[in-house]
């Protein structure tokens, strides 16, 4: 990871694939943020993620207590084929209009959590890992969970206040909504 991450870092989906990735590669940085929040829908994964945060916490020590919420991210984990623009470009490869909904729905949250949340100095963005091989993603899919995550990982240590309310791809690439 290139640079210190904030003090707090949400990910949400961690008991697997990505987002799991994620908070691996976040406890086991020398850099990790004061606290990781993983968060899923089920908790049967939820034991393999809990010994990253474990080692997250110890690294810490007692010397950083006092934590702020004005240098915190939620980091929403979006795709491609949400993007309304692209959708003509996108559309032949995966019509999967259920996905494409929810996550377009998610797109949305994310640009009103960045609006409510600024005046609190919270960054709030999305980031489409890329098409990654994991259960959903298949094993066609050309990038590797380790590489999306680590890609993910330095774009989120880049981010700054002109990207509250972006999406952007594992390279730092920006997507129209």
């Amino acid at each position: 990871m290139a640079a210190r991450i904030g003090g707090s870092v949400l990910v949400t989906g961690s008991n697997r694939g990505i987002g799991l990735e994620l908070v691996r590669q976040l406890a086991e940085s020398t850099s990790a943020p004061a606290q990781i929040i993983a968060a899923c829908r089920d908790l049967y994964g939820a034991q393999e993620f809990r010994s990253y945060l474990q080692k997250a916490a110890d690294q810490l020590g007692p010397a950083r207590t006092g934590m702020s919420c004005s240098r915190a991210a939620i980091i929403n984990i979006s795709t491609l084929l949400s993007s309304v623009k692209k959708c003509p470009e996108t559309f032949s490869m995966a019509p999967m209009y259920p996905y494409r909904a929810s996550k377009a729905a998610l797109n949305m949250l994310t640009c009103c959590l960045a609006e409510d949340f600024q005046r609190d100095g919270i960054l709030v963005m999305a980031i489409h890992p890329g098409w990654v091989k994991t259960d959903m993603g298949g094993p066609h899919a050309p990038v590797k969970t380790e590489d999306s995550a680590k890609g993910i990982l330095h774009v989120m240590s880049t981010l700054t206040e002109k990207h509250n309310g972006s999406l952007l791809d594992w390279e730092g690439n920006g997507i129209p909504w």
